[in-house]
């Protein structure tokens, strides 16, 4: 008499959704390739996680529903953040702890997103966009620019030596 086939597992849905890079470092305690939450539509394609990215302990990142999940080089999210399905991150972001990202977001290449930042679902943001810390983002934003606030809006009292402070304070240079 044959078998009854069993549910999948968690660990079997998590190794059929997810690709991860051989030199990213992704934490025992993250999750990689869980299903979307979006009742729209079941989770057909992988997170992907390409080379020298970082995902740290109670970090998730989704699985695709309409495309792939990506998560681009030298990227580091960080404890307790979320990258929801079908979201872009480009190469070298910072995605800081507890920030959220929605799903169908695109995050360019070069961006910093602060503590507890928020970026609402089908947002884009350019490259090289700093959003600060707690800030919710409702709306696209372009290349270059510092977003802060609830709802987040466009800082512009910053000239470009403060904007480079504050780039090289994210990037771990305590000494500015």
């Amino acid at each position: 008499m044959a078998e009854a086939a069993h549910p999948p597992t968690y660990r079997d849905v998590h190794e059929r959704t997810a690709i991860i890079h051989p030199t990213a470092v992704v934490s025992d305690h993250a999750i990689v390739g869980a299903p979307g939450e979006w009742r729209a539509e079941p989770s057909r394609y992988p997170a992907v996680v390409d080379a020298g990215v970082v995902v740290r302990e109670f970090a998730t990142v989704h699985a695709g529903c309409r495309r792939q999940t990506h998560v681009g080089e030298g990227t580091l999210v960080m404890t307790k953040a979320h990258v929801g399905h079908d979201a872009r991150i480009g190469t070298n972001c910072n995605i800081a702890a507890g920030a959220v990202v929605g799903g169908h977001v695109t995050i360019g290449n070069d961006c910093k997103l602060g503590i507890n930042a928020v970026i609402r679902e089908f947002v884009t943001i350019g490259d090289r966009v700093i959003i600060g810390a707690g800030a919710v983002v409702t709306k696209d934003i372009p290349t270059g620019e510092t977003w802060a606030g609830v709802p987040a809006k466009r800082i512009n009292a910053w000239d470009k030596a403060h904007r480079d402070a504050m780039s090289a304070y994210l990037e771990g240079d305590v000494s500015v």
